[in-house]
């Protein structure tokens, strides 16, 4: 939920902070060489390409439109700065914007360019913290178990951090935070995600949005052409199985069929060629889960029933204690008492096992994480 308490000072998004700073920059601008945009989504990829190469100060011009700086500033995808619409002389707006950039958008950048000269020393503290896992996440089979390592390494070392006085919460709202700290918000996770990955080449950026009741910020990632959105912070809900805390993997290269169910956006800000489906690179539907046997990623099964089939054969067959299945919804098996119990009852023919069920529903899906053991 955003409260804004006066421009100049500072938002609050849930659980998200975002500090503003007036710039001088608009008696500086040369109108003549400033791109044009036509709309805002153009706006918010030039941004997005302005954050990655740390540039600072920006003057543009939006033809026949008027925009409203809030709006636009409440939609861009920058983590500190200040955007105003300098003049609308009735036809065209002219704009200006100054930026902060992340901790992990600047440590991305001195990895990326072989210059740390710029970096503070708590950046490269988080330079140094950050290469060890880009190292370990380089030496995975496929550009999906690297982007899969860094999503789980995430939600295993980060607990969200909830300290509802502003004073406290600033650190925790980038890179720097999660992981020298391990606490963050939603910008916290997804400063950390995006530096990992544009560090272990996968391009990545930030969109704000709303989920969960207010407003909410993740990340998006480009693959094979197409654009999907990740969302740590929402999998690692830190849900309890016979007291072992799960990573979940609902927002993994999640398509816009099943996010929609849980999250929103503005037009401006979608990424393009924003996935529809689940396809060959959601955790749920890739091909990788049989290359693996299915010990790093989850099954989609075309009913409830053949999930929970598909389930005990993976845990009888393969061994591994931890399953991962998803399926279109089904009010009958949305109990998980019921459902754990069809498992076991699949089970039977096999003494000894015993089986803890936690159930996630999103949009027209629902998702079993199992937990089965002798």
């Amino acid at each position: 939920m955003i409260q804004k308490i006066s421009k100049s000072l500072l938002f609050i998004l849930f659980g998200c902070v975002l500090f503003l700073q007036h710039t001088a920059s608009a008696h500086e601008a040369d109108w003549g060489s400033a791109p044009h945009f036509s709309d805002q989504q153009e706006f918010i990829q030039y941004i997005i390409e302005c954050n990655k190469n740390l540039q600072s100060e920006i003057a543009v011009v939006f033809d026949d439109m008027y925009v409203d700086e809030d709006e636009l500033f409440d939609i861009a995808p920058i983590w500190a700065g200040n955007i105003t619409l300098v003049n609308y002389d009735g036809r065209d707006s002219y704009v200006t914007g100054s930026f902060t950039h992340t901790p992990g958008e600047r440590v991305a950048y001195a990895y990326l360019n072989g210059d740390t000269s710029f970096l503070e020393d708590d950046e490269i503290q988080l330079y140094n913290e950050a290469v060890d896992i880009v190292n370990e996440a380089n030496a995975q089979p496929t550009l999906l178990r690297t982007e899969l390592l860094l999503h789980d390494i995430l939600a295993d070392r980060i607990t969200y951090f909830t300290e509802p006085t502003v004073a406290y919460l600033a650190p925790y709202s980038a890179a720097s935070g999660a992981i020298l700290d391990g606490q963050a918000n939603c910008q916290g996770y997804s400063d950390a995600f995006i530096m990992l990955a544009r560090m272990c080449g996968i391009d990545a950026n930030r969109i704000n949005g709303h989920a969960g009741g207010g407003r909410h910020t993740w990340s998006v990632v480009y693959l094979d052409g197409n654009s999907y959105f990740v969302d740590v912070t929402f999998d690692d809900a830190s849900f309890h199985m016979n007291d072992i805390d799960f990573t979940d993997h609902i927002y993994f290269n999640v398509p816009r069929d099943v996010i929609s169910g849980s999250h929103s956006w503005d037009w401006a800000v979608e990424p393009p060629g924003l996935q529809e489906y689940p396809d060959e690179n959601y955790y749920y539907t890739t091909s990788e889960y049989d290359r693996t046997h299915g010990k790093y990623f989850g099954m989609y099964a075309s009913t409830a029933e053949d999930a929970l089939q598909r389930i005990a054969d993976n845990v009888v067959s393969n061994g591994w204690r931890f399953s991962y299945a998803m399926c279109p919804y089904d009010d009958e098996y949305n109990d998980a008492n019921f459902s754990n119990s069809y498992l076991l009852n699949d089970l039977l023919p096999y003494d000894g096992w015993y089986s803890t069920m936690n159930i996630n529903t999103c949009g027209n899906y629902m998702f079993f994480t199992t937990d089965t053991h002798h």
